[in-house]
């Protein structure tokens, strides 16, 4: 039981809360309200019961609510006051702005401790600007206030924390140093600018950090207006961008380097430009660039445009010892040396290097190797610097990273000059064989493919007809070469430049004096100069054996002609036979037509039966004499998709009274589903013919057993198509096989000795092949294999055979 003093005590404390002019409540660690005093209920409109447990977090705004736990779960958790900002509802509903102030009360000090809340109303401008300022200072950037005159109000956390400064430091920027000089200027335009108009300030300048360094760093600066639209302050940002702008630097020199190799600009300059690179990129350092001359013993001066001219002389021809310096080191050692003060490190105690480095006042030098392409050092890049300061670990991996181009340069340098050594003595043994190039009609050449670089011999410019004096380039190439065989010859230019070995095309120029030449190319890589495509090949104008090898075609399609018609009188007598039976069918059928059309009453009905009958000898009397006018007409071969099984069972058709004549007994095994294959359907049937016929005459003579013929189709390897005509007849020899397909060789007494050499001509113009062999039994087997057809086959003359037949 309370005593009567204790109680008093309590409501003197609950008064003096009650009569407070802020707002105060308590709550358990966990939340539940314990106690609101009376002016937090008559702001709010909310009554005890209503207010206790959670019920007072119901004034609260609910944007304001989670943001309020979490802040005051932080509190809680490390025991010390804080304030929070929220916006709290006033009886009429209206939320306004409060600072929360939260503390544990005294007399209990765990985490489940008894939190008094004390609630401030303030004014929206002082409330936003306070809130401002906590907002800025969780900011991980910089950032802050300005007056109307530049002056600094304010600067967040990160700021003070990013210089090591205090407010009052900052504010002195204009003669702290703490902008770079080179860019105080352009900060003082751009800050005029921005106080003069309110033109927003955005520029990038470079600031000082406590450790000396300079580093980049983007500034806005953005007017805040009055609703009148007069200026009242300044918010700026400043956000550090040095990473960013060393990458772009970076990468802006990169390119700028690999552009300048890449142009094949000299080696000098390259070297010249990149050192001045690393210079811009390492601040306050002087780059030398030494390259390991041929005999690999000492050093050449490769670039050093800051670097004294009396130290670039002592450094020129330098003998390459590893004891001695540490550029000399690197290159030994392979790997970066690093002298932090030169006159201390003992590695080159008794080199009269470090005395030198001090008289032109560098007290730190690191040495990098510059690898080539093969694995070897070919040179070394130094960094010094007037402090016995190192490369920083960005600096480092800069100097790395321009390392490899400096290798890249020294070796296209190398190759271009092997290159250039390999062409003289190429053009010194080619101009030895410029008259036998002059008897041959053959010219010589090198190419090299991605410079586009073009040396060719006096016979080559003759054959193409370009003067002596021409630089020839590739599209001047092109220009000349006829249009039907363009697509070839960019097809052969391609291949080259994706990396092929070798090439071999034979192709016709149109000369600017319009001369019609053939001509004929070959290739090979020589991957022993240089690392990039360069060819050594020969050209040879070949334009009177083509024109010979078109005569020879011409005889040949002749001879073929005359043999056909040698083959149609040979065959008339089953010529006739085959025309003759539906010529006496139309006979037949026309008399007694005329019969039933005589009768009393007319046989009306019998006579459309003869009429269709008529019809239809004629039609096959008129497919007879079309085959016989395809077969033996004299036209352009044409390349068409043509049907191997169908095109034999019309050869079959044509010669099957032939065959009946010869008492053959005609078997055909057709395979299905074979490839079209892509050939002049007549000089196929011609072949077809051809074989079948000489079946026929070697089983002539045969009384002892069945004169057979098979006809049989097949696939072949690689999409080809197959035809056999195998006959049980007198047989081949063996030993004499080859000699069938000879030019007037035969075995028959009144034959020719042409068809089975114009067939294979036929078959191997088509890209196939012929041949015979003898049956394990009585008599022997022909066979052709012809490629199939790709896709889509144009009609057009037939390669090799482009003149009448």
């Amino acid at each position: 039981m309370r005593t009567k003093k204790n109680a008093t005590a309590e409501i003197d404390f609950g008064g003096l809360v009650n009569a407070l002019p802020g707002m105060v409540w308590i709550t358990q660690s966990d939340g539940h309200g314990s106690f609101v005093n009376r002016s937090w209920r008559e702001y709010t409109g909310l009554s005890l019961d209503e207010a206790l447990a959670h019920g007072w977090q119901t004034a609260l705004h609910p944007d304001d609510l989670g943001a309020f736990l979490n802040s005051w779960n932080a509190i809680r958790q490390s025991g010390v006051a804080q304030e929070i900002d929220g916006r709290l509802r006033r009886f009429d509903g209206e939320y306004r702005w409060f600072v929360f102030h939260a503390s544990p009360l005294p007399d209990s000090g765990s985490v489940d401790a008894h939190w008094c809340w004390l609630g401030v109303c303030v004014d929206e401008r002082s409330t936003l600007d306070g809130r401002l300022r906590r907002f800025f200072d969780m900011l991980p950037w910089q950032a802050g206030f300005l007056n109307t005159a530049g002056i600094s109000e304010f600067s967040n956390r990160q700021s003070l924390n990013d210089f090591h400064m205090t407010q009052e430091q900052l504010e002195q920027w204009r003669t702290s140093g703490i902008i770079h000089v080179d860019d105080f200027e352009k900060n003082v335009i751009a800050s005029t600018a921005l106080l003069s108009t309110g033109k927003m300030y955005d520029e990038q300048i470079r600031m000082l950090y406590p450790g000396g360094e300079y580093r980049w760093t983007r500034a806005r600066c953005v007017p805040v207006r009055d609703a009148h639209g007069n200026i009242v302050r300044y918010v700026t940002f400043q956000i550090d961008v040095d990473d960013l702008k060393r990458a772009e630097t970076l990468l802006a020199a990169e390119v700028n380097l690999l552009e300048m190799v890449a142009r094949g600009e000299p080696l000098g300059r390259v070297l010249d430009a990149l050192s001045r690179h690393v210079e811009v990129l390492c601040h306050g350092c002087f780059c030398s660039i030494l390259m390991v001359a041929p005999d690999a013993k000492h050093f050449r001066v490769g670039a050093g445009a800051n670097i004294p001219q009396a130290f670039n002389e002592f450094l020129e021809g330098r003998t390459i010892d590893g004891g001695n310096d540490p550029c000399s080191l690197a290159v030994v050692a392979k790997s970066s040396v690093f002298t932090a003060d030169v006159l201390e490190d003992s590695r080159w105690r008794g080199s009269e290097w470090p005395s030198l480095l001090k008289v032109y006042g560098y007290a730190s030098c690191c040495a990098l190797p510059i690898m080539s392409g093969s694995g070897e050092a070919s040179g070394v890049i130094t960094v010094y610097r007037p402090k016995a300061i190192g490369l920083t670990p960005a600096e480092q991996d800069l100097v790395d990273r321009f390392t490899k181009i400096a290798g890249i340069a020294i070796d296209r340098a190398r190759a271009d000059s092997a290159l250039q050594m390999r062409e003289r003595e190429l053009r010194e043994a080619l101009s030895q064989l410029a008259e036998g190039q002059r008897l041959s009609k053959t010219g010589s050449f090198t190419w090299d493919v991605l410079a586009d670089r073009h040396n060719w011999s006096e016979e080559v410019r003759r054959i193409f007809g370009f003067n002596q004096e021409s630089t020839v380039t590739m599209a001047m190439v092109q220009a000349t070469v006829h249009p039907e065989d363009i697509d070839s010859f960019e097809s052969m230019i391609g291949d080259a430049v994706r990396g092929a070995p070798d090439f071999d095309l034979v192709f016709r120029i149109l000369t600017t004096q319009g001369e019609l030449r053939h001509a004929h190319v070959v290739g090979h890589r020589a991957d022993l100069i240089t690392d990039r495509p360069v060819f050594i090949g020969a050209l040879q104008d070949v334009t009177e054996r083509e024109l010979a090898e078109e005569r020879l075609n011409r005889a040949r399609a002749e001879l073929t002609h005359v043999a056909r018609v040698a083959t149609l009188s040979t065959m008339t007598a089953s010529i006739a036979h085959e025309v003759s039976q539906p010529i006496a069918g139309i006979l037949t059928n026309a008399s007694t037509l005329v019969r039933m059309l005589a009768a009393e009453p007319p046989n009306l009905v019998g006579a459309a039966e003869t009429a269709r009958r008529t019809i239809r000898d004629a039609n096959r009397a008129s497919e007879v004499v079309k085959r016989l006018r395809a077969m033996f007409t004299k036209k352009l071969p044409t390349l068409e998709r043509v049907d191997v099984n169908d095109a034999t069972r019309e050869v079959v058709a044509l010669s099957s009274g032939e065959l009946q004549r010869a008492h053959a007994v005609v078997q055909t095994h057709f395979a299905e589903g074979l490839p079209a294959v892509s050939c002049d359907r007549v000089q196929l049937q011609q072949v077809i013919l051809n074989l079948l016929l000489n079946a026929a005459d070697a089983m002539s003579g045969v009384v002892d057993r069945p004169r057979t013929l098979l006809i049989q189709t097949e696939s072949g390897a690689k999409d080809s198509v197959r035809l056999l005509v195998r006959d049980s007849g007198v047989g081949v020899d063996p030993n004499a096989v080859e000699k069938l397909f000879d030019a007037f060789y035969t075995t028959k007494a009144h034959g020719m000795g042409v068809g089975l050499a114009i067939s294979r001509s036929i078959i191997e113009s088509h890209k196939g092949r012929l041949w015979a062999v003898a049956n394990e039994g009585p008599g022997a087997t022909f066979s052709f294999s012809i490629p199939g057809a790709p896709p889509e086959v144009l009609a057009g003359p037939v390669d090799g055979l482009d003149s009448h037949d």
